[in-house]
């Protein structure tokens, strides 16, 4: 069995105790999940292109495995003039026994760590050397500036818990650099970097700092494929044959080989897996396979739509219905009537809107049908309704007017 225990060669301190598949199986989940987790956080550590993780992203990783951190000892230490903390801190697995033990420091000596600005707020005068008043919240109250006036070591408290974080993260990190590498993040832990790892000509720009609110952080792009769910809100045609669908903001790209799977209609659900590609103006996600498909709430509400480019006399949804003869309309008398009419885009907006609010409003595709019969001269679809029209159908559609009156 693949999950067995195994033992290969002779009972050594090296030999092989677990299946490696099994391993790096285990080992690959845990990566997938951390790169979830770290793909939420707001901001990031980003240093020359690559992500650092920090001690709450490796204390993420320690969970998967059931492991925890604890701090043993901090004692203040003292070298030549220079004070700071050292800190041990140990690893304990599910069953509280220790599997790792590291030992690390925090020093005033550090770029970061050392003296700091201390600044008083003092009275800005004017060339006569008189205090400039302004008006604060209504007060009249002194103009004032923050300005430097010395430097001071940095709070001893703050020393202390640096060199604790350390800790922790370094024996974390001892135990489970390598699932970290697996997920394509550096293992050096962001409370490590000093600024100095790179070339000069690179800090400027990334260089990390330590404290939380000046991290900056760079955009990941997902370049594996991956998962989402959303209500088709809008679709078109793509080359050669594709279909371009908007669900909310984002743009999905369904090629043509994937077209005839599934109704794409606007209103209905899609759950997929995507990968995402750069375009020239913005990103959008390439379709890869529908995991799962829910119709729009009222039966078959949408209009059929084109398979690819739309015939020339034929250019919205209800004209090609009508071509395939679902209305018994000719053709010939479309184009007659196509001025000041309401066209493909508002055709379909009116249909989504239906789809959106069918529970509350109580509409149908044959209610609709029923209502244009019912006009002064009737229509047969919504494409070759008269603009002046559009207004009191879109009221229909949401509500905010009663159709009941329109077929009694």
């Amino acid at each position: 069995m693949a999950n067995e225990l195994v033992v290969m060669g002779e009972d050594t301190n090296v030999s092989l105790w677990r299946n490696p598949e099994t391993v790096l199986t285990e080992a690959k989940q845990a990566a997938q999940a951390l790169i979830k987790v770290v793909n939420m956080k707001p901001k990031k550590v980003v240093f020359n292109g690559e992500t650092y993780l920090e001690f709450e992203d490796w204390q993420t990783v320690s969970k998967f495995y059931g492991c925890t951190t604890k701090i043993i000892s901090t004692n203040l230490v003292e070298f030549d003039g220079v004070r700071g903390f050292e800190a041990t801190a140990v690893v304990l697995d599910r069953h509280q026994n220790e599997i790792g033990r590291v030992d690390s420091m925090c020093l005033s000596d550090e770029a970061n760590w050392g003296d700091v600005p201390v600044y008083e707020w003092k009275d800005e005068l004017d060339e006569k050397g008189q205090k400039i008043w302004i008006e604060r919240n209504g007060k009249r109250v002194p103009k004032a500036k923050k300005v430097e006036v010395s430097r001071a070591p940095k709070p001893l408290f703050q020393l202390r818990s640096m060199a604790q974080t350390r800790a922790q993260v370094k024996a974390l990190r001892s135990i489970f650099s390598w699932v970290v590498v697996m997920a394509g993040y550096q293992p050096t832990p962001a409370e490590e970097l000093t600024g100095n790892e790179f070339p000069e000509d690179e800090q400027e720009q990334k260089k990390p700092v330590p404290m939380p609110t000046e991290k900056k952080a760079e955009p990941e792009k997902k370049t594996e494929k991956f998962e989402a769910s959303g209500i088709i809100t809008a679709r078109g045609n793509g080359k050669d044959n594709a279909l371009w669908l908007t669900l909310k903001e984002q743009i999905l790209a369904v090629p043509a080989d994937k077209v005839g799977l599934h109704p794409f209609g606007v209103g209905d659900t899609l759950t997929f897996t995507a990968i995402e590609k750069q375009g020239k103006e913005r990103s959008f996600w390439v379709l890869q396979e529908v995991t799962g498909y829910t119709v729009a709430p009222v039966g078959d509400v949408l209009p059929p739509l084109p398979d690819g480019p739309a015939p020339k006399k034929v250019p919205d949804a209800m004209d090609k219905a009508i071509a395939e003869g679902k209305f018994d309309e000719p053709i010939g008398t479309l184009e007659e009537t196509r001025t000041n009419r309401v066209g493909e885009k508002r055709q379909i907006r009116l249909w989504t809107l239906m789809t959106t609010n069918a529970k509350k409003t109580g509409l149908t595709r044959e209610i609709v049908h029923k209502i244009l019969d019912a006009m002064e001269p009737p229509v047969k679809h919504l494409a070759d309704l008269d603009m002046s029209f559009y207004t009191k159908f879109e009221d229909l559609m949401t509500g905010m007017e009663d159709w009941r009156p329109l077929v009694d």
